[in-house]
């Protein structure tokens, strides 16, 4: 374990895994009419922490890099269950940081998590947060000032975001199984934002220029949306709710 910067880390025993929740289900997770509800809480008093990594390297000045992989508390939204006690096991947390005045962090709850966060330039921000079983963050960040926020709840989800240039905006949310999402934006103050929800649904996003922007939401079961843009001030906007449709840019 190599730590340089400030971080936060609590560890202790193995989790133990459960769940609840009303509404239909797909591979194992279960849909509200509003959304989908985390499975991956765990039994009060068999809630414990261990076997995660977390590797922090940082070079530069005033940069900031946090990560939490311990067993907390999660108070969801309205649509989103009732929220529950959640342990970290085997969570795995990577925050590379050059440059000035970055800032970073990681909170993993669950099992078999993974985060990557790499940034080079100054005042660039990254905030990954994943509740649940075997997701994915990697983010890229190249510039000055570029921002990415990723939430991920439930199993399997992946988000890839690359960002070279400056005043880029990357937001993904996730809740549910099997969500992938993948941005590349290069150029200046381009903004990517992506909502799923449930089961199966897949984002890609290319945006190559400046002031671009791409806003995805889908909920339900096997949507895909596929968003290309070149030059400047262009405006995608995809929203699919139910299963089997596929969108791209017109």
């Amino acid at each position: 374990l190599a730590l340089s910067g400030a971080i936060m880390l609590a560890l202790s025993a193995s989790p133990v895994m459960a769940g609840g929740g009303e509404g239909g289900s797909r591979g194992g997770h279960q849909c509200g009419p509003s959304g989908c509800i985390p499975k991956f809480r765990c039994k009060v008093g068999k809630c414990a922490s261990n076997g995660n990594d977390a590797i922090i390297t940082q070079n530069g000045n005033r940069n900031r890099a946090f990560v939490t992989q311990a067993t907390a508390y999660k108070k969801f939204g309205k649509h989103e269950g009732r929220g529950g006690l959640f342990a970290s096991y085997k969570n795995d947390s990577t925050i590379d940081q050059k440059g000035n005045r970055n800032f970073a962090e990681t909170v993993q709850l669950g099992a078999y998590n993974d985060s990557v966060i790499e940034q080079n330039g100054n005042r660039n921000k990254a905030s990954v947060e994943q509740y649940g079983k075997k997701n994915d963050v990697n983010i890229k960040q190249k510039g000055n000032r570029n921002g990415a926020d990723v939430v991920q709840k439930g199993y399997r989800n992946d988000v890839d975001i690359e960002q070279r240039g400056n005043r880029n905006k990357a937001d993904v949310d996730q809740l549910g199984d099997r969500l992938t999402a993948d941005i590349t934006q290069k150029g200046n103050r381009n903004l990517a934002d992506v909502n799923q929800y449930c089961a199966e649904n897949d984002v890609t996003i290319m945006q190559n220029g400046n002031r671009n922007r791409a806003i995805a939401w889908q909920s339900d079961f096997g949507n895909m949306a596929s968003i290309d843009q070149k030059g400047n001030r262009n405006l995608a906007n995809v929203m699919q709710g139910g299963s089997g449709y596929m969108h791209g840019p017109r």
